[in-house]
């Protein structure tokens, strides 16, 4: 049986917030594995600096649209294009420091 498409969550309606991505280790078969969160966009005042969330937004070149290649996300995919997976590829398995929370624009932006 085939595995079923990633199917984003809705945000919420009444508190601005967006998506961020977790980058877990690869699957068996090499696979790249992401996690999401939800995190709330609030003032300081509104939650204490103990709640905000840091992160990394990745800026990048989208590249053709031909070529797409799978993300794993609660074990459906998500097909990205090949620049932004050759950079979560490289993320997934290199010994360099990769940021905790990511904001990328084709995964986090339904």
């Amino acid at each position: 049986m085939a595995s079923p498409s990633y199917q984003y969550k809705r945000l919420s309606r009444i508190f601005p917030s967006i998506r961020l991505i977790h980058l877990r280790p690869c699957g068996p078969r090499g696979e790249i594995r992401l996690a999401l969160e939800t995190a709330t966009l609030a003032p300081l005042s509104a939650f204490g600096r103990d709640q905000v969330k840091c992160y990394t937004a990745i800026s990048y070149t989208w590249g053709p649209p031909d070529v797409q290649r799978k993300v794993w996300i609660d074990d459906k995919f998500l097909l990205l294009r090949e620049n932004i997976w050759n950079f979560l590829q490289h993320c997934s398995t290199t010994s360099f420091p990769v940021p905790e929370l990511m904001w990328i624009d084709s995964i986090c932006i339904n």
